[in-house]
């Protein structure tokens, strides 16, 4: 989707009484280029796949759930998962990294891996692959995901032949705490929403020269602007990238 929604925010919170509320509001948000086959398979499926997160035993979940994190992040999630898949017989190969999706007279045939330890290569046979390989954000200068996030999933797939799209449209968030010395700091998007004031070097408040106010300067800024600070996050983006570029970054 064009503009990710918070990736927890269905119907179970109570910002969306019905999947349609989600639905429209990831279309609006979205500048109406989301696929909307999509939009609605999400919305109308995800209270149901986020409730089995709690079923297979994620910590935190509430917590999960209303604020899209905890403190472990998506590490809970994976040890969840791994613990179930073990209890139904599932192998787990660890150490091991995906080399190819073999594909034989045009179909999927297995897979093609190699383990570190051992310092082999494994081939698995199977009629399907199921990559969930994450993204590729480690792959920009000023990112805070793992190392290891490249976007390789995307090119076995797409050496494998798979059509990928919408790869103009990447997640992130636009905040960022940048002093001179100090390391990059990310501020999570719960806290910028609640507490934060963007200004630029004048000390204006320069995003409702960008955004509609709804509320105060006072009220957080779903109240302030009437959206939540992902569901707008490109614009603030663009909004921030103006003010520097037209200079009012520095004194």
């Amino acid at each position: 989707f064009k503009t990710c929604l918070p990736g927890m925010d269905t119907q179970i919170e109570k910002q969306y009484n019905t999947p349609e509320g989600h639905f429209q509001d990831t279309i609006l948000y979205g500048d109406y280029m989301s696929e909307q086959p999509l939009v609605e398979a999400m919305s109308s499926e995800a209270p149901g796949r986020v409730l089995q997160l709690e079923d297979v035993g994620v910590e935190n979940f509430m917590s999960l759930c209303t604020q899209g994190t905890s403190e472990n992040g998506g590490h809970d999630v994976t040890q969840a998962f791994t613990a179930n898949l073990k209890t139904i017989g599932v192998k787990i190969m660890v150490n091991t990294i995906l080399l190819e999706i073999l594909v034989e007279d045009g179909v999927v045939a297995g897979a093609l891996f190699f383990n570190f330890f051992r310092e082999r290569f494994i081939e698995v046979r199977s009629n399907s692959v199921i990559l969930t390989t994450g993204g590729a954000g480690a792959s920009f200068a000023r990112n805070n995901v793992s190392s290891a996030i490249i976007g390789d999933g995307y090119a076995i797939a797409h050496r494998a032949g798979a059509d990928l799209i919408g790869m103009e449209f990447v997640m992130f968030d636009p905040y960022i705490l940048d002093e001179p010395g100090l390391p990059l700091w990310y501020v999570l998007p719960c806290f910028a929403r609640l507490y934060g004031k963007l200004v630029n070097a004048k000390g204006e408040a320069f995003l409702p020269n960008y955004l509609e106010m709804v509320g105060t300067m006072e009220d957080p800024f779903p109240v302030r602007y009437g959206a939540l600070t992902p569901d707008v996050r490109e614009t603030i983006s663009r909004a921030m990238a103006t003010e520097i570029y037209e200079g009012r970054d520095k004194d």
